[in-house]
């Protein structure tokens, strides 16, 4: 007897299309490596006053000698004050935007491997995967700020005028992140609400988070902030990825039947 080996996800597919029905839209993700040594139209926050210094593909970085090669290829995305004259403050912003208010959202992850380094305080080796708006306010850029400082991992929203920590996690730095060395930051947005959040696959305690930021829910691009406000060292990051799933699918729903 002859065994149908057509995949289920492909069955089922022909089934939904008999009845007239169609599959939700999968995820497509993209990654941008720098490996062919540019920013891949990564820039900076636009605020003139306070971002100044602009993204580069680099294969080497004498503050951060121990981060090459990096994960993938031999460029890493680097951003750094090197004029002293933003804070310390140093940002890159790129991919495209989405609408996570809209009705045909599911979900979005937002990927950054980012090099990691010993961090005593708040404003020193202060790194982070940012979900931000960097367009469409009249003053300040608005984001969600998830990464490592001060010894802790922590989330922020930044609404455009002021701070909110919504978790943090003083546990996860001993028990599963390198550093020095590079780690894996990662933010999933689920429906309108729900953000759910990874470093090196594990989950911070206070994941996952229920919040909206109307500053930026319809218009969130993926990024990356560093701060050191006397070192200026900059960020180094590299595959920063970004997957939205629209439709009603949620991320894998069907790998597991390819």
């Amino acid at each position: 007897m002859p065994i149908n080996r057509t995949p289920f996800f492909l069955q089922f597919a022909l089934l939904l299309a008999a009845l007239g029905l169609t599959l939700p839209a999968l995820a497509q993700p993209t990654v941008y490596d720098f490996d062919d040594g540019t920013t891949q139209s990564f820039q900076s926050i636009t605020r003139p006053d306070t971002y100044n210094d602009e993204p580069a593909a680099v294969t080497a970085d004498a503050d951060f000698p121990g981060a090459f090669p990096p994960p993938s290829g031999t460029f890493a995305l680097r951003v750094a004050d090197d004029d002293n004259d933003s804070f310390g403050l140093a940002s890159a912003v790129g991919g495209t935007a989405f609408d996570r208010t809209a009705v045909s959202f599911t979900s979005a992850t937002l990927t950054a491997k980012i090099y990691v380094v010993a961090s005593a305080a708040a404003n020193e080796g202060n790194v982070a995967l940012l979900a931000i708006n960097d367009g469409t306010l009249a003053q300040n850029e608005a984001y969600y700020r998830f990464g490592y400082r001060n010894n802790e991992v922590f989330l922020q929203r930044f609404g455009g005028a002021s701070f909110t920590t919504l978790g943090t996690d003083t546990a996860l730095d001993d028990s599963n992140m390198t550093i020095p060395g590079w780690n894996t930051f990662q933010i999933t947005f689920v429906g309108a609400d729900q953000i759910q959040l990874s470093v090196n696959g594990a989950a911070p305690s206070f994941s996952p988070v229920t919040d909206t930021l109307p500053a930026i829910d319809t218009e969130i691009q993926v990024g990356v902030l560093g701060f050191n406000i006397s070192s200026f060292n900059g960020i180094l990051a590299d595959d920063i990825t970004q997957e939205v799933v629209t439709g009603g699918a949620s991320v894998n729903d069907w790998s597991k039947y390819d």
